[in-house]
């Protein structure tokens, strides 16, 4: 290329609606923009996305003003495994803002998860076999027979 006329151009459209206005900074305008991606996204072909906010340059006041965008959900859940993590839905559907804090109640991080649940609150597949350990022990201590030691039903395994 040896002509300024023969760079590529690229125009985004952003839409009216997440156009600066009413103290949104150009970078909440991105965040809710990147956020509208994801739920086509999630909306088109089921995949969860987030946005790690820790890493973008944000003004003070964007979180807040983020928060008052979103809005407040139903459903809010706290997890404290070495420190306190929290996953709250927003008014959007599919859109959690998760927050986890250390052992001292720092912030250690904030996303927005585009998902029908966040991966705060799932379980890990691999955990699974304990919990039935957990389960058929809890039942022998409440009194009861091991499963492993019922009889079978129609030729399976109950």
């Amino acid at each position: 290329m040896s002509r300024l006329s023969e760079i590529p151009i690229r125009v985004d459209f952003v839409p009216a609606s997440l156009r600066q206005t009413d103290g949104i900074s150009p970078a909440g305008v991105a965040i809710l923009s990147e956020i509208e991606s994801l739920l086509e996204q999630y909306q088109a072909f089921g995949r969860n996305g987030s946005i790690d906010l820790r890493w973008l340059s944000l003004l003070p006041g964007d979180l807040d003003r983020l928060h008052d965008v979103l809005g407040t959900g139903e459903v809010s859940a706290q997890v404290n495994a070495l420190g306190m993590s929290t996953a709250r839905e927003t008014a959007i559907q599919c859109v959690w803002w998760v927050e986890h804090c250390g052992p001292e109640g720092e912030s250690l991080g904030q996303w927005i998860e585009v998902t029908e649940v966040p991966s705060l609150l799932r379980s890990d597949r691999a955990s699974i076999a304990y919990g039935l350990e957990a389960l058929r022990d809890r039942i022998v201590s409440f009194g009861g027979e091991s499963m492993k030691e019922l009889p079978t039903v129609q030729g399976e395994q109950a």
